[in-house]
C-alpha cells in the first residue's frame, strides 16, 4: 500500500489532514504509519461495534463525476454519489477549483551519473526503498546520499547511527 518506507519516513508536516478524525496522531514515526493506518480502524470497530467490521459511516470508492462548469473561472462541478448504510444513494455537489494531488509525485527519477553502471555496491532510491531493507542490512556500510530533498533530510538521520561512514552531496550540484 505505502510506497515510501525509507528510514525516518514521516509526514512532511504534522497535519490533521493526514489522519483519521477519530484517532488523532500527527506524529506517527517511521513505519508506524504502516501501523497507524489500519490500527485505529480496527480499534474503532472493536470499541464501537464490538466486532471487526468496517464502520458503516465510511464510504470507499464512491462514484465521482466532474465537469468544467465555468471555464472563465476555472471552476468545476464535482458530484459525489455515495451509497448510504440503508442502500439509498445521496448526491453531494460542489463547485470548486480542483487540484489533483494523486500519484504524480511518486514518479521518481534517478540522477544520471557517469560511471554508475560500474558501481559494485547497492543503489537505493528512497521512492522505491526495498521493503525489508533495515538497519541490519546497512550496518557498518559506507553510504553516499545524493540529493537534499525531504526524503534525504529524513533518511540521513535514520541511517547515520548505523553506518561506518557517510558522504552527502546536495542535489544542487547535479545536472
Amino acid at each position: 500500500m505505502l510506497e515510501n518506507r525509507y528510514p525516518n519516513c514521516a509526514y512532511d508536516i504534522p497535519s490533521h489532514a493526514y489522519i483519521y478524525n477519530f484517532a488523532l496522531n500527527v506524529s506517527a514515526p517511521y513505519l508506524a504509519i504502516d501501523y497507524y493506518l489500519p490500527s485505529p480502524l480496527m480499534k474503532f470497530r472493536l470499541t464501537h461495534f464490538g466486532q471487526p467490521e468496517w464502520p458503516n459511516f465510511y464510504s470507499y470508492s464512491p462514484d465521482i463525476w466532474t465537469y468544467l462548469d465555468r471555464e472563465d473561472a476555472g471552476e468545476w462541478r464535482v458530484t459525489l454519489m455515495q451509497t448510504l448504510p440503508d442502500d439509498t444513494e445521496k448526491a453531494f455537489e460542489e463547485r470548486c477549483h480542483v487540484l489533483n494531488g494523486a500519484g504524480f509525485l511518486n514518479n521518481y527519477k534517478s540522477p544520471e551519473l557517469g560511471g554508475i553502471d560500474k558501481f559494485k555496491g547497492r543503489i537505493v532510491h528512497t521512492a522505491v526503498w526495498p521493503k525489508g531493507y533495515q538497519p541490519e542490512q546497512w550496518k557498518n556500510d559506507r553510504v553516499a546520499v545524493i540529493g537534499s530533498g525531504a526524503s534525504s533530510i529524513q533518511t540521513v538521520p535514520g541511517m547515520q547511527p548505523y553506518i561506518e561512514h557517510g558522504y552527502f552531496r546536495p542535489a544542487v550540484s547535479l545536472r
